[in-house]
């Protein structure tokens, strides 16, 4: 939670970053990047439909401000978010924030997808993500203290014998297994966490979900539906 004491986020700071969020093409730069791909600047410019040069601009102020990371590969620059607090922290946007009505068939088309399912960084959201938290929540998960919530022993043998990676929910490492997510098209929370991405991953390596062209959102293919039954 942000701060203004001095122990904390100073508001200076929080200032600083939101400015660098408030300019529309990095906004849009962010947008496309909470597929949790990276992409270069010249796909992130194809993708948003705005000039190169002024995403490679946007990139720098995004960089600087440490939302993004670049990495060298050969001759490329490829650009993704610096973690998923940043996704987190455009989910918790997009609920404050009115979305524009979509005009024409293609906005309409590319709002449904959206809602039906996407990747918020490296997790499910919209309803595909609502769902997805609803059945762990139902038996795999129990609840934590302070509102936490702990993977039982039950619920841990359920997801590896439904092929979630076990070094991917073990308990080491600073990343919590579980958290809560705000929801921007929906009013119930989905699940992050390296149990949300360790779902994720498998769902869109073994061909569960596919990935649509230029867009963060998924389609659902056959057999998720018996996966969550299964679940």
């Amino acid at each position: 939670m942000f701060s203004c004491d001095a122990g904390g986020v100073s508001g200076r700071a929080i200032a600083g970053v939101a400015k660098v969020i408030a300019n529309p093409t990095c906004a849009e730069v962010l947008d496309a990047l909470l597929s949790d791909r990276a992409l270069s600047v010249s796909a992130i410019a194809s993708e948003i439909r705005i000039p190169r040069s002024t995403v490679s601009e946007a990139v720098g102020a995004l960089a600087s401000a440490g939302l993004v990371r670049r990495d060298r590969h050969g001759r490329s620059t490829m650009v993704r978010l610096s973690g998923d607090a940043v996704a987190d922290a455009l989910e918790a946007l997009g609920r404050l924030a009115e979305p524009p009505a979509p005009i024409g068939l293609r906005a309409v088309s590319r709002m449904d997808a959206l809602r039906r399912g996407r990747t918020c960084y490296d997790h499910f959201a919209g309803r595909l993500g609502v769902e997805l938290a609803d059945r762990l929540t139902s038996g795999v998960l129990t609840p934590g203290p302070a509102g936490s919530w702990l993977l039982c022993d039950d619920g841990r043998r359920r997801l590896v014998a439904l092929g979630v990676d076990p070094a991917m929910i073990a308990s080491a490492g600073r990343r919590p297994l579980v958290r809560t997510c705000p929801d921007w098209t929906e009013n119930s929370p989905h699940i992050a966490g390296r149990l949300g991405a360790a779902i994720c991953s498998l769902w869109l390596h073994s061909g569960l979900v596919r990935r649509l062209p230029a867009s963060r959102a998924v389609q659902v293919m056959p057999g998720a539906a018996d996966w969550l039954a299964r679940l």
